[in-house]
C-alpha cells in the first residue's frame, strides 16, 4: 500500500509528514511515472502500434469466440448425450414392463373344474386306501 506522504527526518530528531513530491526520490518517482504516461500516450497516437494493438486485440477476441464456441460445442454434446442416455434408459425401463406384463398374461390358468388328482377339493380321498374319506394325520 503506497502513501501520498512519506516521513522525513526533520531538526531535532524528530520526523515531519511531507508529501512525496516534496521528497527528492518521491520526486523522481513522480517525474518517471510521468514520463511512462506520455510515452504510453505517444504509442496510442503512433498508427503501427495502434494498428497492431487492434490486431492483437482481434486475434485475441477471435480466440475467446473459437474457446467459447468450443465449449458451448462440449455443453451441447454433453446434454445431447444425457438426453439420449435418459430416453434409451426410459425406453429399456418400458421393455422391461412390457416383458415383466407378458409373462404374467402368458401364464397357464390351471383348470379349476375337473380335478384329476386322488384328492377331492374337501380334502378326503378319491380312491381310499383308508376306510376314512379324510386325509391321513401326515398331512
Amino acid at each position: 500500500m503506497m502513501h501520498d506522504c512519506v516521513r522525513v527526518n526533520g531538526t531535532g530528531g524528530t520526523f515531519d509528514w511531507k508529501h512525496k513530491e516534496q521528497t527528492p526520490r518521491g520526486y523522481l518517482i513522480v517525474q518517471e511515472q510521468m514520463r511512462r504516461e506520455e510515452e504510453e500516450k505517444s504509442w496510442v497516437t503512433d498508427p503501427l502500434i495502434v494498428e497492431q494493438n487492434r490486431q492483437e486485440s482481434a486475434r485475441y477476441r477471435e480466440e475467446w469466440l473459437d474457446r467459447l464456441e468450443r465449449q458451448e460445442k462440449v455443453a451441447e454434446r454433453r446434454m445431447q448425450q444425457r438426453k439420449i442416455r435418459r430416453e434409451s434408459m426410459a425406453r429399456i425401463k418400458q421393455l422391461r414392463r412390457q416383458k415383466t406384463r407378458r409373462i404374467k398374461r402368458q401364464t397357464a390358468i390351471p383348470p379349476s373344474t375337473s380335478m384329476s388328482g386322488p384328492v377331492f377339493a374337501d380334502g378326503c380321498w378319491r380312491f381310499g386306501l383308508f376306510s376314512m374319506r379324510e386325509l391321513p394325520p401326515l398331512f
